[in-house]
């Protein structure tokens, strides 16, 4: 009884092993999340450099990735980017 027991318990635990979403991929992220390596992509290609800061802000289910970047040149960038849309909202030089 109990072997059967783990056996039956070993095949439902194997079969959900490499469950995934339904289209394959193991996680994905949530509609407000899902373009954070747009955004930074779109971040980067607007200033080429180095990001030093990267946060995440929300409020009232609204999800932002601030970046602060640091050019070549020496000057520094803030970029937000609306993380629902993948669309950059605000670039400011930092003074």
């Amino acid at each position: 009884m109990k072997f059967s027991l783990y056996l039956i318990i070993l095949t439902v635990f194997c079969g959900n092993v490499g469950a995934g979403t339904p289209d394959g991929r193991r996680y994905v992220l949530p509609p407000s999340k899902v373009h954070i390596e747009a955004c930074e992509r779109g971040a980067l290609t607007l200033h080429p450099g180095m990001i030093e800061v990267q946060r995440e802000l929300h409020s009232d289910g609204n999800f932002w990735m601030l970046y602060q970047i640091s050019v070549h040149g020496g000057s520094e960038w803030i970029v937000l980017c609306d993380l629902a849309s993948g669309k950059i909202i605000r670039d400011e030089r930092v003074q």
